[in-house]
């Protein structure tokens, strides 16, 4: 079990990390138009194609423990998602009612922030390459100093937000 949540403790960043490596080498071989058109279609449309499916059964399956496996209760939603007023939400509080009465991304949520982070990519290039800034960058990566100064910017970034964790929301809109 610790050894679970030891992984759970950084497997996202070590994703992330290693996605903005590969994005790098996708815009330096192909290009932004090319990695951009890339990017969608690897990482876009499969959420896109998946995300209704999976909300779904989620849905489902959280109705169906809740209600101790009454398929009446899983009709009702198949035939009515949005309504809150079903018996088998009356054992949900506020928090899993808006979660589940609202458009959520549930587990598919690092696709769409990692094609946010992407699209941003592709539209700040440009200006990172009239500003030098690529240089720069190369020195900071292949410097001993970059894991001290990944640390620092993680841990600024902790501070002024005052939390130890990176809440991750699964709205489309983002906090």
């Amino acid at each position: 079990l610790y050894f679970v949540h030891w992984i759970h403790s950084f497997r996202m960043e070590v994703f992330f990390l290693t996605s903005g490596f590969f994005f790098a080498l996708l815009i330096e071989k192909k290009g932004i138009r090319e990695t951009f058109i890339h990017r969608f279609k690897r990482i876009f449309l499969p959420l896109l194609v998946f995300l209704p499916p999976l909300a779904f059964f989620t849905v489902s399956g959280f109705l169906y423990a809740s209600t101790n496996g009454s398929w009446s209760d899983i009709w009702l939603f198949i035939l009515n998602p949005w309504d809150l007023s079903l018996p088998a939400f009356a054992h949900f509080n506020s928090v899993e009612k808006i979660a589940f009465g609202s458009f959520s991304l549930v587990h598919l949520w690092f696709l769409y922030f990692l094609f946010i982070y992407c699209t941003l990519g592709c539209l700040l290039h440009p200006l990172a390459s009239k500003l030098k800034l690529k240089k720069l960058f190369s020195k900071v990566a292949s410097s001993y100093a970059f894991p001290a100064v990944m640390a620092l910017m993680t841990s600024l970034i902790f501070i002024l937000s005052k939390k130890v964790y990176v809440d991750a929301s699964v709205k489309l809109i983002p906090k």
